[in-house]
């Protein structure tokens, strides 16, 4: 029923979109359905599907389209980002997860299986713990050799990996989804000229989706994953350290994309380069923080040794292809000077690298605890 739902209101999209002409039928097609058919493509491998509120998401979506219509007076542009923000929120791709072993606490052998040591401490490390089958335990599965333990131990790693790489992609997806409403509300209040166009939301929505679904499926596997106690069926997916991780977040993001374009609002005053700036703003500070969630090494250090990840070459690519289009449809790249492009990257270093401190955090009190 979602995936109709979705593809309903792709469709719609498409029509207005169409019916607005403010961008061309091909571009079009390719924004709206390349992402929803990669979703499909992931969505048919069933698995773990992890929840957020999305009530609440809905009704900050509509406050902001109702903002959005009262900058802009242009109701057709506000049906169009009101759809897609739904649409957005709806895409959400899962891996094939087995409940059953990510969950484990406790694993019962054949009391004639002697456990080398080493494998006893990667089950101890991981919080599970080994015990002997006993004849009150006839119905529990028992392991019965040691290679099948070691396949066991390689399959809730497998495990885990991918749930945990789910939740930190939602985490991505959290922050992503908040940006565009937020600069929204800050340039209501603020009474500020109004940059977020149809192709500015289009192009933006569009890799957000696509940066979501790559992260999903292929972020690479955390180095200390089996080094924690299981995760406990239907508790919170983050602590209340987390949520504030994510709401900081969200900020730095705001923070990198704002600046630059109020910049060259106060400058010229030009809402064409506003819009222009807020765009490659936005593919850069993607980019950031892409670096920043990939793993727990610093931000610049990923920014320069993530080059072999599908992921940042796809991000990479993606943007370009986004960034080549955005300088037709603005027309205005031979009078943007190149220094410009080299502030924002500074500035958007500052507001999300700054971050890192959290990860030096956690460093040095993991290295404490040992």
């Amino acid at each position: 029923m979602k995936n109709y739902f979705l593809l309903f209101i792709t469709i719609i999209v498409f029509v207005l979109t169409i019916i607005s002409k403010e961008i061309n039928l091909f571009l079009s097609f390719i924004l709206l359905f390349f992402p929803i058919l990669i979703n499909y493509y992931f969505s048919k491998k069933e698995g773990i599907e992890i929840r957020i509120n999305s009530k609440i998401i809905l009704l900050f979506y509509l406050f902001t389209c109702v903002l959005y219509y009262l900058i802009s007076k242009d109701h057709l542009s506000c049906i169009i980002l009101y759809l897609l923000q739904i649409s957005y929120l709806f895409y959400n791709p899962r891996l094939k997860i087995e409940e059953d072993i990510l969950y484990t606490k406790e694993i019962f052998i054949k009391k004639n299986i002697v456990i080398p040591e080493n494998l006893k401490k990667d089950f101890l490390k991981a919080g599970i713990t080994i015990k002997n089958n006993t004849q009150s335990n006839k119905n529990i599965n028992t392991i019965k050799s040691i290679k099948e333990l070691e396949s066991l131990y390689q399959q809730i790693k497998i495990n885990r990996n991918r749930y945990e790489n789910l939740i930190r992609s939602k985490k991505y997806k959290i922050v992503s989804s908040f940006i565009i409403p937020f600069i929204i509300v800050f340039i209501y209040i603020f009474n500020l000229p109004n940059p977020i166009t149809t192709p500015v939301v289009l192009f933006t929505y569009f890799l957000y989706t696509i940066t979501n679904v790559f992260l999903s499926i292929f972020l690479p596997s955390e180095k200390d994953i089996m080094k924690r106690k299981p995760r406990i069926k239907g508790e919170n997916l983050y602590s209340k350290e987390e949520k504030l991780f994510i709401i900081v977040n969200i900020i730095c993001n705001i923070i990198a994309i704002t600046i630059p374009y109020l910049s060259i609002i106060y400058n010229t005053n030009n809402p064409i380069i506003a819009s222009y700036t807020l765009m490659i703003t936005i593919i850069i500070a993607n980019i950031i923080n892409i670096a920043y969630h990939i793993d727990d090494s610093l931000t610049i250090i990923n920014l320069f040794t993530s080059f072999n990840s599908i992921i940042y070459i796809t991000i990479i690519i993606t943007s370009i292809a986004i960034f080549i289009n955005i300088n037709k449809i603005y027309y205005i790249y031979s009078i943007y000077p190149i220094g410009n492009y080299l502030k924002i990257i500074i500035i958007s270093l500052f507001a999300i690298a700054w971050e890192d401190i959290i990860k030096i955090a956690r460093y040095l009190h993991s290295k404490k605890g040992e």
